[in-house]
């Protein structure tokens, strides 16, 4: 009963929520609004774990317009992505949750007290997307207005990563 309730109010936030274009993954995009912070959403097939995590950065990175070298990131077992960079302007340590659905990346940030803040999911945020190929992940950013803008990360971090594949061991976080 539940799952019936469910899906009627995705509908129906479907049918209110104003959208130019009906993108992959805009079902399970209400569902998880309906579901909240706590749902599972499937990550897009044929994309790694290291994939997510470069793809949530490289968009944190767009976002913040942040280099990616600075972002870290760790996936838990919900597919909710973490990252964390610190500013080196004043030093201070910023945090967001990320998570793919299809291939929309959905962002939220993460309070000093550690909740989670709202998922930039709405009507009058942007759109972020992304694709994944062996050369590395492009994101592109498209704002309410239509304008749109992207960015294309490599796999090497050519983007003077010194090496350091931002990726967090286990422990971390």
């Amino acid at each position: 009963m539940r799952n019936i309730m469910l899906a009627i109010l995705a509908v129906a936030l479907a049918t209110l929520a104003p959208s130019a274009t009906a993108a992959e993954g805009d079902s399970a995009i209400l569902l998880a609004a309906v579901l909240g912070t706590g749902a599972t959403v499937e990550a897009k097939e044929g994309v790694s774990a290291e994939e997510r995590q470069l793809v949530c950065r490289a968009a944190i990175a767009t976002v913040m317009g942040r280099p990616l070298a600075i972002i870290k990131a760790k996936e838990d077992r919900n597919n909710l992505i973490t990252t964390s960079y610190r500013r080196q302007s004043d030093g201070t340590v910023w945090r967001n949750l990320c998570r793919l659905e299809g291939s929309r990346v959905v962002w939220a940030s993460i309070r000093e007290d550690g909740t989670p803040g709202r998922w930039r999911n709405t009507a009058l945020d942007s759109v972020i997307t992304f694709q994944v190929n062996a050369a590395g992940v492009t994101i592109e950013e498209t704002y309410s207005d239509g304008s749109s803008r992207s960015e294309t990360y490599s796999r090497n971090f050519a983007d003077g990563d010194a090496g350091d594949n931002g990726f967090l061991p286990e422990n971390a976080l």
